[in-house]
């Protein structure tokens, strides 16, 4: 189950999809090895997934 900390991370990657872990790093207050840890413990555990759809054209 994710924590707090865990959505405001989700949340700022919804707002920011192509932000990086340095870039999200200060405004999180959270070192960006933290976050990409964090990142893949929930996608691990099958809390959250990274999705890509092509642009038609």
């Amino acid at each position: 189950m994710p924590n707090e900390f865990d959505l405001t991370l989700i949340n700022a990657l919804q707002l920011a999809p192509r932000a990086t872990w340095a870039e999200l790093g200060p405004v999180l207050d959270a070192d960006p090895t933290t976050l990409a840890r964090r990142w893949r413990r929930l996608e691990e555990e099958g809390l959250a997934r990274i999705a890509a759809f092509p642009v038609a054209g």
